[in-house]
């Protein structure tokens, strides 16, 4: 991956899926992503300043059995530093099965609490 060459990133785990794409340098402790909406851009969080990542799934009650958003909330020292990685959004994400991305953030999910 170009961007985490540019950004002197090792990647020692990762994943390319048809709406996100994740990377994590467990030497310096970061992840890159991409997100559905977002496809050519790319983040990164340093989970030397997070203290907590949790999943949040939103089931809309009109919609119901169905999970519409999953993401993983990474909380840093204040209640300010938050920030999202979405791993499914109804309204933009084009792979059907939300079922198959909550498996997914719950995988990333250990992965990054391990490390936290």
């Amino acid at each position: 991956m170009k961007f985490a060459q540019e950004n002197d990133l090792r990647l020692s785990v990762f994943e390319i899926d048809p709406s996100i794409l994740i990377g994590f340098d467990n030497s310096q402790k970061k992840i890159i992503y991409t997100e559905p909406s977002e496809k050519n851009k790319f983040h990164i969080i340093n989970l030397k300043e997070i203290t907590q990542v949790k999943i949040q799934t939103i089931d809309f009650p009109e919609r119901e059995g169905k999970m519409n958003f999953i993401s993983l909330i990474f909380s840093g020292k204040t209640q300010t530093e938050k920030q999202e990685m979405i791993f499914y959004d109804e309204n933009i994400d084009a792979v059907p099965d939300s079922e198959v991305q909550y498996q997914l953030a719950k995988k990333w999910h250990t992965i990054l609490q391990n490390h936290i």
